[in-house]
């Protein structure tokens, strides 16, 4: 219970600092790979020891982005479907376009509710203040505006029993802003 408590104090105090800093960041450049291997070392033993695969799939994508926004919302996207989404693989990879980079978290757990969903950050606030929520969904806004505040996009399918698909656009390194 305290932990509790002190996880979700940390997240409202996060987000003041968020509410408080309206600026955007300005990015560099930086290899998925580092990103991926962040996470893989993060969580590789957990996900084994609760039975998760962790399947971390290798590319040679480089994004400019804040490594440290990006490594927030990767963290968080992966606590969540090994601590929430009730399966046993995680997917996280990178797909990439000819101006952008999407990286994505996916699970094959239980899904965010009853009915499939597509959320941005718009559409967040409906899922927060479902009453029928066991969490307070304040990880999911921070997440989401830290996407805002690193000029990235990022958005969640939910399906009922299928799982979460985390799509992070990024920009693709290298071409003039």
């Amino acid at each position: 219970m305290l932990r509790n408590v002190a996880r979700m104090l940390s997240s409202v105090l996060e987000l003041s600092y968020l509410d408080r800093d309206r600026g955007r960041v300005e990015g560099e450049d930086v290899a998925t790979v580092a990103l991926f291997n962040s996470v893989r070392s993060a969580f590789q033993d957990v996900a084994v020891s609760r039975n998760i695969t962790l399947k971390i799939v290798e590319s040679s994508a480089v994004v400019r982005v804040d490594p440290g926004i990006v490594e927030h919302i990767l963290t968080n996207l992966v606590a969540n479907a090994i601590y929430h989404s009730g399966g046993d693989r995680i997917l996280v990879g990178a797909r990439a376009g000819a101006e952008q980079i999407e990286i994505l978290v996916a699970d094959n757990g239980k899904g965010l509710g009853s009915a499939p969903l597509h959320m941005t950050g718009q559409s967040l606030q409906k899922l927060v203040q479902d009453p029928s929520r066991r969490h307070s969904g304040l990880g999911l806004e921070i997440i989401f505006r830290l996407a805002e505040k690193g000029g990235l996009v990022l958005s969640l399918d939910a399906e009922p029993g299928r799982g979460v698909v985390a799509r992070l656009i990024c920009p693709r390194a290298g071409l003039a802003g």
